[in-house]
């Protein structure tokens, strides 16, 4: 896992070299029932973030989560 910090935003990239999946066409990816992909999306989605998903079979999986930095309010 890597962590990069910039003025208003945080990514955070995870890496594996398993077997990948086929993120556009894999049933699994796109069914209902597993929501594991979708809700990482949504939860990023909903703090004004974004949640990239990359894999090819047989070369590993990368996910990049891009975060909004909060900032602190002044008091």
């Amino acid at each position: 896992m890597t962590v990069f910090r910039s003025m208003g935003q945080l990514r955070v990239e995870v890496v594996d070299d398993g077997q990948g999946f086929d993120v556009v066409n894999e049933p699994r990816v796109l069914s209902d029932r597993h929501v594991g992909l979708k809700i990482m999306r949504e939860r990023a989605h909903r703090v004004g973030g974004e949640c990239l998903i990359s894999s090819k079979i047989g070369q590993g999986t990368k996910v990049v989560l891009n975060l909004p930095r909060l900032q602190k309010e002044a008091a």
